[in-house]
């Protein structure tokens, strides 16, 4: 089976040459491999062309979505492999990957996990990463989400879903988008947490914040309002839900401390009870890190729960925002040049190219 790689880059000349080394040490190595150059203005499109790469250099910044819909229609590859610009795979990453693929031919897409031991040093960053691979590990074998960071899929099953939502301009859920439109459509997704890739990315507490809330959380939100569903899987299981629930409850008991001091007793008996759904990975990242990264680790979780609470919150006004006669563009629909690529394609031939 062909394979072709497609890595998305923007301002990351070091990240994207390590993510290369690493792919240039595989055990299987891609038949082609494409960086698309997300309007970059360092030496990102200089640094793939060293790994010979086939750079395509788009003229400004549009996204991750696009630069991956453009790539997989100038691929050629059976199969589709997207990994980030800061996501190393381990030798066997691919050789799984292709593996599970030909042994399985009602298979459409395999996806893996972060591994244990994330490149960033600092306390945050080995939360974040570590709080991933538990949630990979620990999640659904059959999955219905896509994740474009260590994903692979076969070609015909990405074009015929029309690709990523290019409505999303950064990153953000379009990999989960994805995945639930293809499992809508009955494909078959597998999450191998053996399958995995090193994470190179620096996380702050005030990233962590933005992404949660912003970046990820409301237009998560957003997507499983309009979808009227929401599934028991990855980090929203019900569990999780009412965890982010009893973190509200916490929330608004301390506010009331100022009153009385058995609020504080009150606020603090919810956070332990929210903690106490959330000790698998609290088990799990003492065991890989020890005592420390478990309190910065549960302090996260909290805020992570807040955030939840404020992205429902935020999806609500957005969808009404959409909705209303207030918004310009109304409720904006789905958007992609794979659509507009194959209702040509059925009008007449066309090509697409790229440098």
């Amino acid at each position: 089976m062909a394979i072709a790689v497609i890595i998305p880059v923007f301002n990351s000349r070091k990240l994207l040459s390590d993510t290369l080394l690493a792919l240039k040490s595989s055990s299987r190595f891609p038949d082609e491999l494409i960086v698309v150059d997300d309007g970059s203005t360092d030496d990102s499109a200089a640094v793939a062309d060293e790994f010979g790469a086939r750079v395509i250099s788009l003229p400004y910044n549009l996204g991750p979505a696009v630069c991956r819909n453009y790539a997989a229609l100038l691929a050629q590859s059976e199969i589709l492999v997207f990994l980030d610009a800061d996501t190393c795979v381990h030798t066997d990453t691919l050789e799984r990957m292709e593996r599970h693929l030909e042994e399985n031919q009602d298979l459409d897409a395999v996806i893996g996990s972060y591994d244990d031991t994330p490149s960033d040093p600092r306390i945050c960053s080995q939360y974040r990463n570590l709080a991933h691979c538990y949630v990979h590990h620990s999640a659904h074998r059959s999955a219905l989400t896509f994740w474009s960071g260590c994903g692979a899929v076969r070609r015909t099953v990405f074009l015929d879903a029309d690709g990523f939502d290019e409505r999303y301009r950064k990153p953000s859920v379009e990999d989960i988008e994805l995945g639930y439109r293809m499992s809508d459509r009955g494909a078959r997704i597998l999450l191998d947490p053996e399958i995995c890739v090193t994470h190179a990315k620096h996380w702050t507490v005030w990233t962590s914040i933005v992404t949660d809330l912003v970046d990820r959380g409301i237009p998560w939100m957003a997507l499983l309002l309009n979808r009227r569903k929401v599934p028991d899987d990855l980090n929203i299981t019900r569990k999780h839900r009412v965890a982010t629930a009893l973190t509200g409850g916490a929330a608004i008991c301390l506010l009331a401390a100022v009153r009385s001091a058995w609020w504080m007793l009150a606020s603090c008996i919810l956070a332990m009870l929210a903690l106490w759904l959330d000790a698998g990975l609290l088990r799990f990242i003492y065991r890989k890190r020890g005592l420390r990264l478990v309190f910065f680790s549960a302090f996260m979780t909290l805020v992570q729960n807040i955030c939840k609470l404020a992205a429902t919150v935020g999806a609500l006004l957005l969808l009404a925002y959409e909705w209303s006669p207030f918004s310009p563009e109304g409720h904006a629909e789905r958007r992609s040049q794979i659509r507009e690529y194959r209702r040509a394609q059925a009008e007449g031939p066309m090509c697409v190219s790229g440098r």
